[in-house]
């Protein structure tokens, strides 16, 4: 196995793209510069918290790994890391993002593009019904029997929501829609923020086969408010209001005969130890459940993605091409539709058959075979500050939570650009951070630079700020847009009442399609 940095060209890269074999094209660049303009298939793990990342994203050290930055080093840099992990196959994009300037690939901006080009690929494909807000509208007036179901989680759902919808994610429709819509004649209509998630939940109802009239809301909550129609904020509406009661045996009958017309794997508990045990194999498994089901009984080598955002921004569990995805659940109804779309987006995906209870037995073979570094960084309180001592103040929050407030006097930064903060090496620098990660790695990319002050990470929110000896602050053009290279700028308020905003995210999702080149097309299986 190659155990050395390898230095790789755009054209070997594409052609290890069209091969069956697993590999993990990661964007090492911050997320407002991945989502300024992106390969189709690369994977955002910035590099300010890229060890805590990686690992689980990359969890086979055998994987190749093609690393792409702005041709400004970072890349290599993340190549050592993923060596002194344990990776073995370890390669670096030659020119980074620049390599794309003369080719007939596009850059896509935005994040989760795979996902989202997918649904407007699937309504392409099946004519998915659609309903405007208008025509929604007059209908619920005329008194007609309808009920909106919005496939976001709750979080999304409470930020804003169409008048009586009711709050049931993506993943939960199969197992939930028949205490919520018990009568056939009702007409479903499925919402999300957009479109992705109002196209693949209302077609995930007519795959399942259920008898009721179902229609997507045309461009979600953004369509209903470029129409003239007020949204609800702050609102519990959800499916658990309803009876669980529903009918099992028959919805887990349509769950089953959804993944198998796609071809989904149905893996005995043997022949899951058997893979897992496989150190050349990457293979997830997600419990697709909701958050109070896994707590309360989740496995330790299995991840929590609740099943509709695992559908809808699959590039933030996954970043293997490839690799073996092992979807579960405790009843056997939400993990095959999950599959099932899995699948169709041109992933590897799986469903076990056995009972919930048994997978315990397979925790052995799930051995973790690469390990982040310790979370190493001296957290301190702030009563606990020793004041008298000179502090060199370094926020390294995000560059918006900087501008709102900071500390008099600080200085905001980041991983990437750490040199180019000009700290003298013998300063004793107080990080303020969101993230004890991403404090322990900027200390560690400080070290390794030849810092030898003290370096703590203050363990104090803005509101006890308010009330010490420091001064808070706010700059609301510091630091510069271009600076900000952790804000992803991208139609970033079309939630906030901006409707060119609204317009111009919708416009970007809508053309997905026509940018899409036949390589990348035809990984999805429709």
């Amino acid at each position: 196995m190659i155990s050395k940095i390898q230095l790789v060209t755009l054209n070997q890269v594409r052609e290890w793209l069209t091969q069956p074999d697993e590999i993990a094209l990661i964007d090492v660049r911050e997320l407002g510069e991945y989502a300024a303009g992106h390969p189709f298939f690369a994977t955002p793990i910035p590099y300010s918290g890229f060890e805590y990342q990686i690992t689980d994203l990359v969890p086979n050290p055998n994987c190749r790994i093609i690393l792409l930055d702005n041709d400004d080093g970072v890349a290599r840099k993340s190549a050592n890391i993923c060596i002194s992990l344990g990776y073995k196959n370890v390669n670096v994009l030659e020119k980074g993002i620049n390599s794309w300037d003369s080719t007939d690939l596009e850059l896509y901006e935005g994040v989760n593009t795979p996902s989202k080009a997918f649904g407007e690929l699937i309504e392409e494909k099946y004519h998915t019904p659609t309903i405007t807000a208008l025509e929604l509208t007059r209908r619920r007036e005329n008194g007609e029997n309808i009920v909106v179901i919005d496939g976001r989680p709750v979080s999304e759902f409470q930020k804003m929501s169409i008048p009586s919808a009711i709050c049931c994610p993506n993943g939960e429709l199969a197992l939930r829609i028949s205490s919520i819509a018990p009568d056939p004649g009702t007409t479903i209509v499925i919402n999300c923020a957009g479109r992705t998630r109002s196209i693949i939940g209302a077609q995930t109802l007519i795959d399942l086969g259920i008898e009721n009239p179902v229609f997507a809301l045309e461009n979600g909550t953004q369509g209903w408010f470029l129409s003239g129609q007020y949204l609800q904020h702050n609102k519990n509406r959800s499916y658990s209001d309803f009876s669980n009661h529903s009918d099992i045996a028959s919805s887990q009958q349509k769950a089953n005969n959804m993944a198998l017309r796609h071809d989904v794997k149905t893996l005995s508990i043997d022949q899951l130890y058997d893979i897992a045990k496989n150190t050349n194999r990457t293979i997830y498994v997600f419990d697709v459940r909701t958050k109070e089901e896994y707590e309360k009984d989740g496995l330790s080598f299995a991840v929590h993605a609740p099943g509709g955002q695992l559908i809808q921004s699959t590039d933030t569990w996954v970043a293997v091409r490839g690799a073996l995805m092992v979807i579960i659940d405790s009843e056997n109804v939400r993990a095959p539709v999950v599959a099932t779309w899995l699948k169709r987006l041109g992933h590897n995906s799986a469903v076990v058959n056995c009972s919930f209870d048994k997978l315990i037995d397979l925790t052995e073979a799930f051995t973790k075979q690469i390990q982040p570094p310790p979370k190493s960084i001296e957290t301190i309180k702030l009563h606990d500050l020793d004041m008298r001592k000179k502090w060199n103040i370094i926020d390294i929050r995000p560059g918006m939570k900087y501008r709102e407030a900071h500390i008099k006097g600080s200085t905001w930064g980041n991983r990437p650009r750490i040199d180019q903060l000009q700290i003298d090496p013998n300063d004793n620098l107080l990080l303020i951070s969101e993230s004890v990660s991403k404090a322990t790695l900027f200390e560690l990319e400080a070290r390794h630079m030849g810092h030898s002050g003290e370096i703590k990470n203050l363990d104090s929110g803005f509101e006890d700020l308010k009330h010490s000896a420091f001064t808070i602050v706010s700059t609301p053009d510091y630091p510069p847009d271009e600076d900000c290279i952790d804000f992803i700028f991208h139609t970033h308020d079309r939630h906030k009442g901006n409707a060119d905003s609204a317009k111009a995210y919708l416009k970007w999702e809508t053309q997905l399609v026509s940018q899409l080149h036949e390589s990348e097309r035809k990984t999805f299986q429709m």
